[in-house]
């Protein structure tokens, strides 16, 4: 199996074990349109697009403890975790808002399983969204 193949079943690995985990719920919030749209994008990138997502999102979470500590979801270190988690979600995203991604953290808190990836700081990145967005998840 060449590089290729093998960097493509990863993505087809990714996309499933996320469909099983939470593809019913996300076709409930966002539609069965964008989550599609979504995994079609993932499977057209590449391998550097990928290293950088995944880089992204390790980022995040790095920040993310970080900004915690501070207790204020509105300092310019938790701001830069909700922009650099809007870039993340760009990589896949095939179009965004700002009440989309309010939404997607709200649902992080609402949905232990959504926010599980972000190891109890769901809340202060939801709210932290909130301040970014401009937009509460009604």
């Amino acid at each position: 199996m060449s590089d290729k193949e093998k960097f493509e079943g990863r993505k087809k690995d990714i996309i499933e074990k996320h469909e099983q985990a939470y593809g019913r719920e996300a076709r409930k919030a966002f539609g069965d349109e964008e989550v599609d749209a979504s995994r079609k994008k993932l499977m057209r990138m590449s391998e550097e697009s990928f290293a950088e997502f995944d880089l992204l999102d390790k980022e995040v979470l790095e920040k993310l403890e970080k900004a915690e500590k501070t207790k204020d979801p509105s300092s310019e270190l938790a701001q830069e975790v909700a922009r650099l988690h809007k870039q993340w979600l760009l990589y896949t995203w095939p179009s965004y808002t700002k009440e989309a991604h309010a939404k997607l953290a709200q649902r992080y808190v609402d949905d232990p399983k959504f926010g599980e990836h972000y190891q109890g700081r769901a809340e202060f990145l939801r709210d932290a969204i909130t301040i970014y967005t401009g937009k509460e998840d009604k």
